[in-house]
């Protein structure tokens, strides 16, 4: 895990280097969150943050990062909505972007992208003995790949609105973390 931190950081110092004479977006944004992998049962949310460094035109570089907390059916838990037994679950990505702007005008940007990226997992399970019942965290770090299109705004100057949409592709299993969501974005 220190060692992603580690590569996220060198990687966004090396960008911050970079964008000296380029532009460069900060972006924030949160969303609604689902995961395929388990039945969720509440609308789930997520929170990302973002760098992202234009090369030119049409091609742009970003480092980021989203998190998302969620609840899902587990029959095994002795929680409960609604008669639906449920756990909670977490996830978190860290993800190394290249993206294409399709297109590209003063009104709007739409654009496109793909990449790497790590995504830890997490959820509650529930350990149950003769006496009591406690939560056990449980998760795991994997690879994939991250697939986005958001379409973006300006608002005011280097103010920016976006609307962007992803899901992460492993190789094992199809899609995990669906998201949609808004983003604000400030342009340096």
């Amino acid at each position: 895990m220190k060692k992603i931190y580690f590569a996220a950081i060198l990687a966004l110092i090396s960008l911050q280097s970079l964008s000296q004479s380029r532009k460069m977006d900060i972006v924030l944004g949160f969303g609604t969150y689902n995961t395929p992998s388990r039945k969720p049962v509440i609308t789930n949310g997520n929170f990302n943050a973002e760098f992202e460094f234009y090369l030119n035109k049409k091609i742009s570089l970003s480092a980021g990062l989203v998190h998302a907390e969620y609840w899902y059916e587990d029959m095994k838990s002795n929680s409960s909505i609604n008669g639906i037994n449920i756990s909670s679950g977490s996830e978190f990505q860290s993800n190394f972007l290249i993206k294409y702007n399709l297109i590209n005008d003063e009104i709007v940007d739409f654009k496109v992208g793909t990449g790497v990226g790590a995504i830890i997992m997490g959820r509650v399970e529930e350990i149950s003995t003769e006496r009591s019942t406690f939560p056990l965290n449980v998760s795991y770090t994997t690879f994939g790949f991250p697939i986005i299109a958001e379409v973006v705004v300006p608002i005011y100057k280097n103010l920016h609105f976006g609307i962007k949409g992803g899901t992460f592709w492993l190789p094992d299993y199809p899609f995990v973390g669906n998201n949609i969501g808004f983003q604000l974005r400030y342009r340096l």
